[in-house]
């Protein structure tokens, strides 16, 4: 494989289940391996409010949005550690999340998403499989049933 393509970023989606922080482990050995960074996405999808809403819910978004990315820092530190061996990115971003981690991955070596093993739904969810027929670069799916994360 050649080089340049080993060591491009990785993207993983997290969005606060079990399968997402076991993808979130995963991506980070991956990275480590490929010597590379990490771009670690959660996708915020604001569906109380229409484009024509006042601008006190785009001051509530804002609020929202930024509790999310602590949290989203906060499990990022759990998962990984307080002093990661990978450069990290956190990200929070306003959208449907396919689209979200479909632009994200983009310029990625990988694009990395937790799935439901054992979901009454099928093993793949609504947005890998959203993302599976368009993805710019290879994708894996990782379950928290083989990585052994507590639900």
């Amino acid at each position: 494989m050649n080089q340049d393509l080993e060591r491009r970023y990785l993207v993983v989606g997290v969005n606060g289940s079990a399968a997402s922080y076991a993808a979130l482990q995963w991506a980070a050995r991956e990275a480590k391996l490929r010597e590379t960074s990490l771009l670690v996405v959660r996708a915020w999808e604001d569906q109380a409010a229409a484009p024509y809403a006042p601008c006190a819910r785009q001051r509530v978004w804002e609020e929202e949005g930024l509790a999310a990315a602590t949290r989203l820092e906060q499990a990022v530190e759990t998962t990984l550690g307080p002093a990661s061996e990978i450069p990290v990115k956190v990200e929070v971003t306003r959208g449907l999340a396919a689209r979200v981690l479909l632009d994200r991955a983009v310029d990625a070596g990988l694009l990395v998403l937790g799935c439901a093993a054992s979901s009454s739904s099928g093993p793949v969810g609504p947005v890998a499989r959203a993302c599976l027929p368009h993805t710019p670069c290879p994708v894996v799916l990782v379950s928290q049933e083989q990585m052994g994360v507590p639900a």
